[in-house]
């Protein structure tokens, strides 16, 4: 996961800005002009007939006392981002689940049930779900103001993580359903065969000793 805006530029954004008013503080003009009405005269003469402009005699960046201050402000800027970077890796056990595919993990979950899985196990997947939505929905902020100045709007990504959890919880509950109703429907034409098999009355004595065999599996089929 990433932000919209990373660490990176907010730093090189607050670098920009130092070196912006740096550059303004350069072309600041004074306002007690140097220079003698004697003076003024050759300034023109020599400049077209127009007066230079002079600006403040300002500090150039490349002083080491402005570096200096530079690199001061480029350390408190990365050292103010690390509880940024942080707060992004709390997102990281969630992101297997944001690329996981709801209808392929419940298809495989619907496939083991019976095999690698029990519907003891499927319940105890959905009530998970529930939980993990109830606890982001109920947890989670939907924004996180840092240093003052930078606000993370987490309202999106807590809404679909929270949804995709109820989404999960109520899709396992629909193949749970559709496996009792399958199952169900076995059972039932299972007993409508085992009814219509009793009740053909016998015509032969061959038929007679295959009911009456029949008729003592019956407990062992219905069990």
């Amino acid at each position: 996961m990433q932000f919209d805006t990373s660490t990176a530029d907010i730093q090189a954004t607050f670098l920009k800005m130092y070196d912006a008013v740096m550059g303004v503080v350069q072309q600041i003009p004074e306002v007690e002009l140097p220079y003698s009405r004697d003076q003024a005269f050759e300034l023109r003469l020599h400049n077209d007939g127009q007066m230079p402009t002079f600006f403040l005699r300002a500090p150039q960046l490349e002083e080491e006392q402005l570096q200096d201050i530079r690199a001061h402000i480029e350390s408190k800027i990365a050292v103010a981002m690390k509880p940024l970077d942080a707060y992004l890796k709390l997102f990281d056990p969630y992101i297997p689940f944001i690329q996981m595919d709801v209808k392929e993990f419940v298809d495989n979950l619907a496939k083991a049930l019976g095999e690698s899985k029990t519907l003891k196990d499927l319940r105890a997947e959905v009530e998970y779900h529930r939980e993990q939505q109830d606890m982001i929905l109920n947890t989670m902020p939907t924004d996180v103001r840092f240093a003052g100045f930078v606000d993370l709007q987490c309202g999106a990504i807590r809404d679909f993580v929270g949804k995709k959890h109820g989404e999960v919880a109520e899709k396992i509950m629909d193949a749970l359903t559709q496996d009792a109703q399958s199952k169900t429907d076995s059972i039932c034409d299972s007993f409508e065969e085992m009814l219509k098999k009793v009740k053909t009355p016998p015509k032969s004595i061959e038929q007679v000793t295959e009911m009456r065999e029949y008729l003592e599996e019956l407990p062992m089929l219905v069990a």
